[in-house]
């Protein structure tokens, strides 16, 4: 069982015409002891991962 888990991740930001997709359906599961890295180019959404997986935006 994972200690961490998320299914298609959906994140927006913006109205249109102007809508910015953050996250594009991510799914994630993290098991107790596994290292993960997330890494990326600049505005991929790394932070708005870490910050939807914390609990800090609405997924």
């Amino acid at each position: 069982m994972p200690l961490i888990e998320c299914r298609n991740l959906q994140r927006r930001f913006g109205r249109p015409p102007h809508t910015v997709e953050a996250l594009a359906g991510v799914t994630l599961a993290v098991d107790a002891g596994q290292w993960v890295w997330v890494v990326g180019p600049s505005a991929s959404g790394k932070t708005t991962l870490l910050r939807a997986l914390a609990g800090r935006v609405e997924p």
